[in-house]
């Protein structure tokens, strides 16, 4: 059976493929169904782009090497024509400035493409660092420790369609729902008898497999939810445990935390569309 890891990877290196064992995963996986139409429709864009305008402007394919007028005539060979012939510079060199636009563009426009290839097969680097800048607008979340109303959480994971089962809502701290790459994800804080820890459940995001990570003053966890739809980050601040020193016993909280939360974690309905 092909993974998710598995299934990017040869979509990443030819989008219009169709092997079978990459039709019978994308058949049961909607991540990465969506994530093959958008490679294809940025395929589209590509050859667009890289065709030259004719003269009505219309793309047409680029031009081959013997197609293609020098500059300068070779070394010994009759001059050019001059300037003021006029049908040689309407033929030669009137397209140039639209072609170099055109070209330019291409070039902006496969960096762009490349730069989407690499952030979808590296989804350490580009999921964890944005979960990260987004603790820092919520610095207050830590400081928490009333417990939180069970209707309050109900709330919050609802509009995301998010369902803990059998949590006690004396663990939740702190909930909210908030805005994180195009979706609304719930942000708990969950006291543990070492320290406070921040779960973020990410539904509609892909995470493959598991993946640890050190981010600044945080360390955590990405984790896939079991059955697939999504993932959580579970993180601790600065490597503190229950003694306050740190380096130590940061990580037993966070597995112990992620292991709780995976737990009781369900899917419900459709996952909301990223906006």
């Amino acid at each position: 059976m092909m993974n998710c890891e598995e299934g990017r990877l040869q979509i990443g290196a030819d989008p219009a493929g169709s092997a079978a064992a990459l039709e019978a995963h994308v058949a049961g996986c909607a991540d990465c169904a969506g994530y093959r139409r958008e490679m294809r429709a940025l395929e589209g864009d590509l050859r667009l782009a890289m065709a030259w305008p004719d003269r009505a402007g219309n793309g047409v394919p680029m031009a081959r090497p013997d197609d293609v007028v020098p500059l300068r005539p070779a070394s010994g060979a009759p001059d050019a024509p001059a300037a003021t012939d006029s049908r040689h510079a309407d033929t030669r060199s009137a397209p140039l400035p639209t072609a170099r636009r055109w070209a330019l563009a291409a070039g902006v426009l496969l960096a762009g493409v490349l730069a989407t290839s690499f952030f979808a097969l590296q989804p350490r680097d580009a999921l964890a660092t944005a979960i990260v800048a987004h603790m820092s607008e919520e610095p207050d979340a830590w400081a928490k420790t009333q417990p939180i109303p069970r209707s309050a959480l109900e709330l919050v994971l609802g509009r995301s369609g998010v369902r803990l089962d059998r949590v006690e809502s004396g663990d939740v701290v702190y909930a909210h729902s908030c805005f994180l790459r195009g979706r609304y994800v719930p942000h708990l804080v969950v006291s543990t008898p070492t320290g406070p820890v921040t779960v973020l459940v990410l539904r509609g995001e892909v995470v493959p497999q598991r993946v640890d990570f050190q981010e600044g003053r945080y360390s955590g966890v990405l984790l896939p939810v079991p059955g697939g739809g999504g993932g959580i980050a579970v993180l601790a601040r600065g490597g503190a445990g229950a003694g306050g020193a740190r380096g130590t016993q940061a990580k037993p909280d966070v597995e112990a935390a992620a292991a709780g939360v995976l737990a009781v974690l369900k899917f419900e309905g459709e996952a909301p569309p990223a906006q």
